[in-house]
């Protein structure tokens, strides 16, 4: 029996295999990491650009600055959006500018956001809607104050240089004048009344007092009487009565007459109507009833 021992063959090791990245794949690595350094770099470049042109810094952006009572704005700044603020105050010895384009409202809402205040700058308007509208000076006293229908004015005198019209009753204790110019209250459509519990006074110091009306003008006293004083007493067109004396008293006041037709020609009695018409008489004769005048 042949017992002989074969030998295996030779084992030929594999060839060694290189390690990395070769070829176009490694192009690709160096490429992705070129893109990807310079878009690191343009993001920095334009991180910084970004700081330099708003101006930051640890206060705050530019114009604003970030403080613990609030936002201080320095320059100017525009809202694109509604801004709630508790109070904008402007910087010191400086003052506070509010622009817009179109109109800028102020309003003022309640719990459930409904508008119970507005003030609305407009195009060459300023509208305001509020229940009481108040105006108050440096001191804190009411100058004017407008509720309901009533207009209330704080101040002891106010001036107006021009027309003024109202349309219901003024509560007032005087009625003036400017300097060296007349007063005139007249209404073009109604009547014009003045009431004063205590009285009414019309004076007039260095002037005329002159009241004028289309059909008449009554002056009555419920209780008491009508006082006319005056150094001169002046009633202008009263109608007269014939200047000729009577037929039956003709011939025997005819020398009589004649010689005081001429002191008494431009002298005349005042007579009175039974229905208060006034009316003038020669001053020769009696108050005798004339129909043509008291009719």
């Amino acid at each position: 029996m042949d017992t002989s021992v074969v030998d295996p063959p030779d084992l030929v090791p594999p060839p060694p295999q290189p390690v990395g990245i070769y070829g176009w794949r490694k192009r690709c690595v160096y490429a992705v990491l070129l893109i990807l350094t310079a878009i690191l770099v343009i993001n920095i470049a334009l991180t910084i650009w970004i700081l330099r042109v708003l101006h930051f810094s640890f206060d705050g952006i530019s114009g604003m600055k970030f403080a613990t009572e609030g936002i201080h704005l320095t320059k100017e700044t525009q809202f694109s959006k509604p801004v709630y603020v508790n109070q904008i105050k402007a910087a010191e010895n400086k003052p506070l500018y509010m622009m817009s384009h179109k109109d800028v409202q102020f309003l003022q809402t309640d719990q459930d956001n409904r508008v119970k205040s507005r003030v609305v700058l407009g195009t060459n308007s300023v509208d305001a809607t509020c229940d009481k509208f108040t105006v108050q000076d440096s001191r804190g006293r009411v100058t004017m104050m407008i509720e309901g229908d009533d207009v209330i004015l704080g101040t002891k005198d106010a001036s107006y240089p021009g027309d003024i019209q109202f349309g219901s009753s003024v509560s007032t204790p005087t009625v003036r004048s400017p300097i060296g110019e007349p007063l005139r209250v007249d209404s073009s459509t109604s009547k014009v009344q003045i009431t004063g519990m205590g009285g009414v006074g019309v004076n007039s110091d260095a002037g005329d007092v002159k009241v004028k009306a289309k059909d008449g003008v009554y002056i009555t006293s419920a209780h008491g009487a009508v006082h006319i004083l005056s150094q001169k007493v002046y009633m202008k067109n009263l109608p007269k009565t014939a200047t000729l004396p009577s037929s039956s008293s003709s011939s025997s006041s005819s020398s009589s007459s004649s010689s005081s037709s001429s002191s008494s020609t431009d002298i005349y009695q005042l007579c009175v109507c039974e229905n208060g018409k006034l009316f003038l008489a020669p001053s020769s004769r009696d108050c005798d009833l004339d129909p043509s005048v008291c009719g």
